[in-house]
């Protein structure tokens, strides 16, 4: 039971990981960024949720 429950979470966090980082890479495109500009953002967002993850997944209540 515990290893379906893991790899349930395992999914839905890769499911999660690629829809971002997807979506991430078209508005780079749209942008017309640059790909330094890119890598340079790219890492910034991954420090970003290795600090704070839930910032990624709830509203931020002073942008309502």
């Amino acid at each position: 039971f515990f290893a379906a429950a893991h790899s349930v979470l395992v999914v839905g966090f890769l499911n999660f990981a690629v829809s971002f980082t997807l979506a991430l890479f078209v508005a780079f495109r749209a942008r017309g960024v640059r790909p330094i500009d890119q890598l340079k953002l790219l890492a910034a967002v991954l420090r970003r949720f290795g600090t704070h993850p839930l910032d990624f997944v709830r509203v931020n209540p002073q942008s309502t």
